[in-house]
């Protein structure tokens, strides 16, 4: 190769290959056509809102960006920020709210049930396609799998819902507040509301956005995705300037409400009472006598009305759960005698842990908070803790007793046999008792323990049975066993300061061998699973797995019941129904609910070719009966024309 070309002319063009690649490189990159396509992608497929405002706004911000692109960056730029702010439309009102209520996506609520038990989420070309290429005289078909079309999982998501804050009630019949509708992609309802817009009377404008009042009643203004109407123009304005980042105090934002505020997150149904706006209201509408005085003081002297502060109630379909809770909130140093009667103390929890994991259901109750247990420090002292008195029975139940858990667990239990003298004649009965406990967590477990020894010991006694009880060894533990009538007989052992009590030996054994392995409802993923959905500070607990409540069911039904009982249990493998009651010291709180719904696919795929099978044999007897039918009509129209012939 010449030195000159290796010198001089290959260092050139290689100069110019590069700067020509960064020249298109760099064209390409402040392609603003490309990123409007990105940002409207991620905007209608993807529906990110935030990354795709994100570049809308560079590139309405961009000066050297094409005037209609920019343009249509700035009306994408506006519906996004109308988007996220409708996610949480509570950002959108004052703090000072006497009422909030709000509806998000109420027709999608189907649409994200369905897709919980299965019904969604699946290619609907696939399904169709899916189905059979055969002919068929069946009135109908029991497909394999069903799954809602997108399209319409998208037409029930288009309307995005509505908030409603009340902030002033100076009438009952005239409270002051605003409303905001969020159409969405509810193509038709946008279209009539900007279509009305036109005709409405016009007001100075509210942030260059279209504005229109009727009267001296209201006020409103339309955005791209919202409707924000007002009593008065300041509300109106206070949420437009919250809605472009121009104000930042709102509901939302309130310290006392970032608990709730998080924990509706999903929810469709949404409502908030504020107690001392909605207090002062109250004051100033009907305590105008003295009379009106007189009554509230009595009705606050138990209920002290000044001191509640919040009220709320959510509900929501989401992620295979369905969940319902209402919360009220009072101040730390309230004076309420009518919730502080009716509480009861927090469970410490400590019974769950002899509640075997795979338990049908249970139920627990706090009864009294823990006193620390008992110190003995000689058998003198240990003796008298034995001893029971008249009140003991009492003092069991206010004063001892921390909490109980009653649980029943799969299996057959046990029959027991007996026989009745009834004059010459002897009759003998049958009596089978399920698998089934009852755990007690006390402060003084001798006490408790002492207590129900006697207690359980009556009916043996009553039979002239000197012993009463019977002392056997469950899993290396020592219990007593009691024979109740018709044979029946508990069981009892005291195990880690508790007492169990059980219809059968076999429930002990399970209940003595979860504790020991710790193999017990709280490790378990499916009770888990509605456990986390309990408030912290419940005192009440209900929870019942619906497959294994099927199962035991199905082991008592006749066949006929049998089968449908037995599908259901393998379909309720993970549902779990809850309820959990929360009463801490200045906070109640109820929340039910039902985690890990059915996949409705895996019933419809062992019933529908039966169900179809079932269909195609009847088929051929109902024709049979309809040419049977047809015949014995054209005979009698025939015997008709000969007559009157």
């Amino acid at each position: 190769m010449p030195p000159v070309f290796s010198r001089i002319i290959a260092p050139a063009v290689i100069s110019i290959l590069v700067s020509i690649a960064r020249l298109a490189s760099a064209e390409s990159a402040a392609d603003p056509s490309a990123d409007l396509y990105k940002a409207c992608y991620l905007e209608n497929n993807q529906r990110d809102y935030a990354a795709a405002r994100a570049i809308f706004d560079k590139l309405a911000a961009d000066d050297s960006t094409p005037e209609p692109i920019r343009d249509e960056a700035r009306r994408h730029a506006g519906r996004c920020r109308d988007e996220l702010a409708a996610d949480n439309m509570a950002s959108l009102v004052p703090p000072d709210v006497m009422a909030y209520f709000e509806v998000r996506k109420p027709l999608a609520l189907a649409a994200e049930l369905a897709e919980s038990l299965g019904l969604a989420g699946r290619d609907i070309r696939a399904v169709l396609a899916g189905r059979p290429d055969t002919e068929s005289n069946l009135p109908f078909n029991i497909p394999k799998e069903i799954t809602l079309s997108p399209a319409l999982v998208d037409a029930l998501s288009s309307f995005g819902g509505l908030a409603v804050a009340i902030t002033d009630m100076k009438s009952p019949h005239h409270p002051d507040g605003v409303a905001i509708v969020h159409h969405g992609n509810a193509a038709l309802l946008k279209g009539l509301l900007e279509t009305a817009v036109q005709f409405a009377p016009t007001t100075k404008k509210i942030a260059g956005l279209p504005t229109f009042k009727w009267e001296d009643k209201g006020i409103g203004v339309l955005t791209d995705s919202l409707l924000i109407v007002g009593s008065t123009r300041g509300l109106v304005e206070g949420a437009v300037a919250r809605l472009e980042g121009r104000e930042k105090d709102s509901l939302a934002s309130r310290d006392d409400l970032k608990e709730i505020n998080i924990r509706r997150a999903g929810s469709m149904l949404f409502a908030f009472a504020d107690a001392p706006a909605m207090l002062k209201q109250f004051k100033a509408l009907h305590l105008r006598s003295e009379h009106d005085r007189t009554e509230y003081a009595e009705a606050d002297a138990f209920v002290d009305f000044e001191k509640l502060r919040w009220g709320c109630f959510s509900f929501g379909v989401h992620d295979r759960r369905i969940a319902a809770e209402l919360t009220i909130r009072l101040a730390d140093d309230h004076r309420n005698l009518v919730y502080d009667l009716i509480r009861m103390p927090s469970m410490t929890r400590r019974t769950f842990g002899f509640v075997p994991g795979d338990a049908v259901g249970f139920a627990g109750l706090g009864l009294n908070p823990p006193t620390g247990l008992a110190q003995r420090k000689n058998d003198e002292q240990l003796r008298d803790s034995t001893r029971v008195s008249g009140l003991d029975i009492l003092r069991e139940i206010f004063g001892n007793m921390q909490e109980a858990t009653a649980f029943a667990l799969p299996g057959g239990g046990t029959t027991y046999k007996s026989s009745v003298r009834r004059g010459k004649d002897t009759i003998n009965s049958n009596t089978s008792v399920p698998d089934a406990g009852l755990v007690i967590a006390s402060n003084d477990v001798a006490r408790s323990a002492a207590l129900w020894d006697r207690i359980l010991a009556i009916p043996a006694r009553m039979r002239n049975e000197s012993a009463g009880a019977e002392t056997i060894d469950v899993q290396g533990t020592s219990a007593r066993s009691y024979t109740m009538p018709e044979g029946i007989k508990v069981f009892m052992a005291e195990a880690d300061d508790c007492l169990v009590l059980t219809t059968t030996k076999s429930a002990l054994r399970r209940a003595l061998q979860a504790h020991k392995s710790k193999k017990t409802i709280e490790s378990d993923a499916v009770m888990q699973s509605a456990l986390k959905n309990t408030p912290k500070d419940a005192s009440f607990i209900v929870i019942a797995h619906g497959g294994r409540c099927a199962a035991m069911a199905a082991n008592e039904a006749d066949m006929s019941a049998r089968m449908p009982l037995n599908l259901a249990a393998d379909a309720l493998k993970e549902t779990v129904f809850w309820v959990g009651v929360g009463e801490g010291p200045s906070e109640f709180s109820f929340r039910i609910g039902l985690t890990g719904l059915p996949d409705l696919n895996s019933i419809i795929q062992k019933v529908g070719p039966l169900a179809n099978m079932t269909a195609q044999f009847a088929q051929p007897q109902k024709r049979v009966a309809e040419k049977k039918r047809i015949k014995h009509k054209r005979d009698i129209n025939e015997s008709d024309d000969s007559d009157d012939n």
